[in-house]
């Protein structure tokens, strides 16, 4: 029996480290990707998903087989056919559905020659795993990088063509249908855990899409597997419906959802965990779960074996447990230092019965009840998780400071102790970012109704539901409120061509310039004078306070802004800030009607276009006095002032399909039949939008108009826009999935087509191609950034060149990118635009003939290194300028390599490496890293090959780094968790014995993941392990074939 354990233990460590080879390969394609695939696979780049569905835990062997071994998961994943794509999982709350998910992923379903698997983690904690656009992208993105042959022309064209199509969910959802209908695509399983937790629009786009794709006859080799809570909402999404030729009746498993009656079925297989039978299975194997975990407690802690025995009795004798309160409470026991039997009784005699009572003990261990409560605030609400520092300053903030000089900041290291004294395991620190412990943690602290009074929770339970999102709304808008008034942004202010650089050396300033306004609305604050004069002062446009944060927030906004005659009741109408607008009216300040310099709209079409009822009533209720605001204003509000497109506000109501706005413009008056440049009016904005409901709206008003059939009205807007390069109303259409981008008009032309004839048509009658904007860049320059080689022909052959005294040349950049469709353009024009001389090769940057070219080098030089823009001819330039190669930036004290690596870009390590950069130079920040420590602290697609680069020029295999003192080697098992890496690091010296702080050895870390435990032996200790496996491996397939034979699940 001991060898056939013995046995079996060879070949689970042989299997997994071989299956993880399999996958790195898969993640790591050689060759050389083209410059507009690899562009592409840029902008995809929408979120760390690998990051993500890493944070989960690995499961515990025993564990996830209620799933794995179900008739109906063998159905999906063996069923080729369409009549089980989509596969529903739906289980309790910390019953262990992530877990699954990644074993899934990692284990069960990895990709393989005839299979490519994708996923994506959704968390509500973090913005971008919210939105189902985003999963699209990653989803995308994960495909066609395991499967280069599928991102084909055609696709790119796609990318090319509609600007914007990462933002556009049915733009996305096409590409996906477009890649994998073909034979190249193999099958493709995509994986979304926690649906739920998604937005809810997307999630319902999503359910519509599957929809629609089910009630056709394509043959796809897509299916998808699908994990939630069990909330009724997500069962309504994915209910049955009636779809053509889909089995019926007894075929389906007994408690899949139904309809009434005998009508078809909606291809969706239910496997409820939550049901009674599974729910016994999941059962035993938290139990499982609760035996390993104190075998692991016993052994770090040198329990004896009656004392582990008594700790998991008493674990098991408490009824309903879950894999989240299992771990909560053995976190509680773990911390207590009196673990003996003794104190293993005492611990576990009060143990808390469910997660909610776990929560409580550990929050009340907290030694300051309002510290702690105002972070609570904070996390809760923050629209993105806040980093240390951030958090840092936050609390720091009391009402007399006025500037930086005047808080007293903790380091990063002395804060994170802080966070862990005051909240203890409640919250959880990934990446220096600051986060909830779980989904549940949220439920539990926040007030959601009227039924969350606190004389309805019991008294012991003073943290459960103890928070108000108004309060904690509020709490935030006047911490960055306060900050954004700091003296610095207006002694010292913003340069807005130096945005990342001015946010890095001003922590908190990112996060406060983007979110003031959303806290001060979501607050429904009443606003005192001091509140009343700092909302002023931030929408004061003359001030450099407001300039700063306007221009960072812009960053984060699809339009384009400049701030010139963008007044402050423009700015207050934006963000639907009513006590500032009335201000600003009462105190008779002109531009009731103004427009701005960029866009030509007034306040009122910005109030309107971003759905702000309030304000667009305060607006309003100019032109009628007698509504109550009392005062006669000089002018009169033009309901329907026209911007630079011809749109009035009524349409960007409609396009933001707010009812409720639409209906105050049309009682005060907007004309509903105003046509646009393009000849698009309201209705038939609302018509192609398919919002029926504004549709009706508009109609009710009274005005007599003939509205045509649909169809003609969404070919006319999509072919006038195109011809006009209308790229708004384009992305509408689009969007929305109602026009066909290859339709034909009567000639049979396409819009594209009719774009190009467009462009033309400007340039030969005057258009200037070498104008550039405020920020430098010419048409030329655009186009070579889309990678467009059309305009680009086009802007050559009309003349065009730079513009820009910062910029690469055209050709240097084309160069940079390796776009050799644009190159050749390029090198055909006679004038070589953008090069100072005739006949001289092309470098990729001008020499800095001028000090002002000097002081941007400097700036560039980083920036490059975390684009990845920087090439050897660009770096030879800087270093040629008197840059040093070597150089620090930004508050961390990072060099251009150390910026390389965590942006993952491979090529330019090489070359930053080739040229002499240091890998031994360590951070300055707390951190003290090294290069090599970052890049196994920050896992990418080029991990492996990134650090293959570094060891080559011998750096500090054993540098301790970081809060913990941990090596390279630890933040390998810890963060990137590849084979390859950590027996990479071990074959070249790394000391697997070495300790950090805690007195833990990278051995420790690895505990629970036998494939890093095999890297870590030396490699003559891995190749006995091989040897021994193949010596055995003829009495190890009769065992495994007996196991299957019996039913027992062998593939761990």
């Amino acid at each position: 029996m001991g060898e056939l354990v013995w046995i079996s233990g060879i070949s689970i460590i042989i299997n997994l480290s071989t299956r993880s080879i399999h996958i790195a390969n898969d993640q790591y394609p050689t060759g050389k990707l083209k410059a507009k695939e690899r562009e592409i696979l840029r902008i995809l780049d929408k979120s760390p998903y690998q990051d993500r569905k890493d944070r989960n835990p690995d499961r515990i062997n025993g564990t996830c087989e209620w799933f794995v071994g179900h008739e109906l998961f063998k159905d999906w994943h063996e069923n080729k056919s369409s009549a089980s794509r989509t596969l529903w999982v739906s289980v309790d709350p910390g019953c262990g559905k992530s877990v699954l998910a990644k074993y899934l992923v990692d284990s069960i379903l990895p990709t393989t020659e005839s299979r490519t698997t994708c996923y994506f983690f959704f968390k509500d904690e973090f913005e971008d795993q919210r939105s189902v656009t985003i999963a699209l992208c990653c989803i995308l993105r994960q495909i066609f990088i395991q499967r280069r042959i599928l991102l084909s022309d055609t696709i790119l064209e796609q990318f090319e063509i509609a600007e914007g199509l990462t933002s556009s969910f049915s733009g996305l959802w096409n590409v996906l249908l477009s890649a994998t209908a073909g034979e190249d695509a193999s099958q493709i399983i995509c994986i979304l855990d926690a649906i739920d937790e998604c937005e809810d629009q997307g999630r319902s786009q999503l359910a519509d899409a599957l929809r629609k794709l089910y009630s056709t006859d394509r043959n796809l080799n897509l299916k998808f597997l699908l994990t939630s809570r069990p909330y009724g909402e997500i069962r309504r999404d994915f209910q049955p419906f009636e779809t053509p030729g889909f089995p019926t009746g007894p075929q389906l498993p007994s408690f899949a959802p139904r309809t009434c009656g005998s009508p078809t079925r909606l291809p969706v297989i239910h496997l409820s965990g939550e049901s009674d039978v599974e729910m016994t299975k999941i059962s035993l194997e938290i139990d499982t779960f609760i035996k390993v975990r104190v075998q692991d407690i016993g052994t770090r802690l040198k329990l004896r074996r009656e004392e582990q025995d008594l700790l998991l009795q008493r674990l098991l004798h408490v009824p309903n447990r879950t894999y989240l309160w299992t771990h909560l409470i053995l976190n509680l026991v773990e911390s207590d230092i009196n673990i003996d039997k003794t104190g293993i009784i005492k611990a576990t005699s009060h143990l808390p019965k469910t997660v909610n009572d776990a929560y409580e003990k550990i929050i009340s261990k907290s030694h300051d009840f309002e510290e702690t409560k105002r972070l609570l605030h904070i996390v809760v609400v923050a629209a993105r998780p806040l980093t240390l520092m951030e958090m840092s300053l936050a609390l720091a903030l009391k009402s007399n400071q006025r500037s930086y000089k005047d808080l007293e900041l903790k380091s990063e290291d002395r804060f994170r102790v802080c966070v862990r004294d005051l909240c203890g395991l409640f919250v959880t620190i990934v990446n220096s970012r600051i986060y909830l412990l779980h989904q549940t943690a949220k439920e539990f602290l926040i007030q959601n109704d009227l039924t969350d009074l606190p004389k309805r929770i019991p008294r012991e339970l003073k943290w459960k539901h103890s928070i108000r999102l108004l309060d904690s709304h509020r709490v935030l808008a006047r911490l960055c409120i306060r900050h954004l008034l700091f003296a610095e942004f207006e002694n010292n202010p913003l340069d807005k061509n130096a945005i990342s650089q001015y946010t890095e050396d001003h922590p908190f300033l990112d996060y406060s310039a983007k979110n003031w306004a959303t806290h001060v609305l979501e607050s429904q604050m009443e606003a005192n004078n001091t509140t009343s004069r700092s909302i002023l002062r931030l929408c004061d446009a003359s001030s450099k306070s407001c300039l700063t944060w306007l221009r960072i927030y812009w960053t984060c906004q699809n339009i384009d802004f400049s701030e010139q005659n963008f007044t402050s009741l423009m700015i207050a109408s934006y963000f639907g800030l009513i006590a500032a607008m009335k201000y600003f009216l009462e105190s008779g300040a002109p531009g009731l009607n103004s427009r701005d310099s960029t866009h030509g709209r007034s306040a009122l079409s910005w109030a309107a276009g971003n759905g702000h009822k309030a304000a667009v009533e305060v607006l309003t209720n100019i032109n009628w006095p007698r509504w109550g605001m009392g005062i006669l204003y000089r002018e009169k509000l033009q309901i329907d002032s026209v911007d630079r497109y011809g749109r009035t506000p009524l349409v960007y109501a409609v396009w933001n399909r707010n009812l409720a706005v639409i209906g105050l413009l049309l009682n005060s008056g907007a004309r509903v039949d105003l046509e646009d440049k393009v000849g698009g009016t309201p209705l038939s904005y609302a018509i192609c939008s398919e919002n029926d409901s504004a549709v009706r709206l508009i109609l009710k008003n009274g005005t007599k108009i003939a509205v045509g059939p649909k169809e003609g009205i969404i070919r006319s807007l999509l072919f006038s826009s195109t011809k006009k390069g209308d790229k708004d109303v384009v992305k509408l259409l689009l969007e929305t999935g109602v026009a066909d981008p290859d339709l034909e008009d009567t000639d049979g032309r396409t819009p594209l087509s009719w774009a190009v004839e467009g462009r033309k048509l400007l340039l030969k009658n005057g258009a200037q191609p070498d104008l550039s904007g405020g920020n430098g860049l010419t048409p030329l320059w655009r186009a070579l950034e889309r990678g467009n080689t059309v305009m680009v022909q086009l802007l050559l052959a009309a003349g065009g060149k730079t513009g820009s005294l910062y910029n690469p040349t055209p050709l240097s950049r084309a160069t940079q990118k390796e776009d050799h469709k644009i190159v050749e353009p390029l090198l055909k024009d006679g004038r070589q635009p953008g090069l100072a001389e005739e006949n001289k090769s092309p470098p990729a940057l001008e020499k800095s003939e001028t000090p002002l070219r000097s002081s941007i080098a400097r700036i560039d030089i980083w920036e490059d290194s975390l684009n990845g823009r920087l090439n050897e001819t660009s770096l030879g330039t800087y270093l040629g300028a008197g840059e040093d190669i070597n150089r620090r930036f930004t508050a961390r004290g990072y060099t251009p390599l150390m910026g390389a690596i965590i942006k993952g870009h491979l090529k330019l390590v090489k070359v930053l490496l080739e040229n002499g950069a240091d890998v031994n130079l360590r951070t300055g920040d707390s951190n003290n890293a090294t290069a090599l420590w970052l890049a196994t602290s920050t896992p990418n697609i080029n991990s492996v090959l990134i650090i293959t680069e570094l060891l080559h020029k011998r750096p500090d295999l054993n540098a301790i780094c970081g809060r913990f003192g941990n090596t390279p080697l630890m933040q390998a098992t810890l963060q990137t968790k590849n084979v390859r890496i950590v027996s990479k690091l071990v074959d070249e010296g790394a000391d697997v014995d070495i300790k950090n702080y805690e007195g833990k050895t990278a051995k420790d870390f690895a505990y629970t993941n036998t494939r890093l435990l095999f890297a870590l032996l030396p490699a003559e200790g891995r190749q006995l392990w091989r040897d021994a496996a193949a010596a055995h491996m003829e009495m190890l397939r009769p065992w495994m074939n007996k196991a299957k034979f019996s039913g027992a699940h062998t593939d761990a």
